[in-house]
């Protein structure tokens, strides 16, 4: 016995009895206006390094910490000249030991000037490459400018103490670049990222270059009011 349903279409409405519905009509000028272009590409492509497999935080050295840097030396050198006064007012002996220093011909006292300042400027370069330098680099301006006023006493001639000033100053501004780049390797060591527009060695590099060429400048001027 086979089951047959008939489908019929009763109760259906007819077709052409279906009410229309209204098309919505959408009016277009002819003019498209372009999408914006996202602006998080530009933003990358400013902080981003070549070479540089992931975006860096563009992260700027503060002024106020450059300051500090500068003020921090300084005031080191002033304790340093501050207490090599009160050692040569109350001790001559400290004095005979570096009574030469600004005596001679113009290429001895050349030399002498040149490689006192050199030296420390070698130590503020060298220090600048390690993270823990920040806390050592100070003293280079206290030695400095403590052992020019040493040698300006023993001197007993007021000729050599431009040339002296422009040396301790070169080697303020270099501990204070010495300084800024040991701060800059103790944050990347930490984790941080910091983007610079130049490679910071090389310029970390130029500024130790402009302060020994001043050292030389104030070399000069020593040697020839002293000889």
């Amino acid at each position: 016995m086979e089951n047959v349903v008939k489908i019929t279409n009763a109760g259906a409405l007819p077709v052409e009895n279906l009410p229309e519905e209204p098309i919505a009509e959408i009016e277009t000028t002819g003019e498209v206006k372009p999408e914006e272009p996202h602006n998080e590409a530009e933003i990358f492509e400013e902080v981003s390094i070549e070479n540089s497999d992931k975006p860096i935080e563009h992260v700027r050295s503060p002024e106020l910490r450059r300051r500090g840097s500068k003020l921090i030396m300084t005031f080191a050198a002033a304790v340093g000249a501050a207490a090599a006064a009160r050692l040569a007012l109350t001790d001559s002996a400290a004095l005979q030991a570096v009574s030469q220093s600004f005596s001679g011909t113009f290429g001895a006292i050349f030399l002498r000037q040149t490689a006192f300042g050199a030296v420390f400027l070698s130590a503020e370069l060298l220090l600048g490459f390690f993270a823990l330098g920040d806390f050592l680099v100070w003293a280079l301006p206290f030695l400095c400018a403590s052992g020019t006023v040493l040698r300006l006493f023993a001197n007993g001639s007021p000729k050599p103490i431009a040339g002296s000033v422009i040396c301790v100053g070169a080697v303020i501004f270099g501990a204070a670049f010495s300084a800024e780049m040991s701060s800059l390797l103790m944050r990347l060591s930490r984790g941080g990222t910091v983007h610079l527009g130049e490679s910071p060695r090389a310029a970390f590099s130029f500024k130790i270059l402009g302060c020994f060429a001043a050292v030389l400048l104030g070399a000069i001027l020593t040697a020839a009011l002293s000889s």
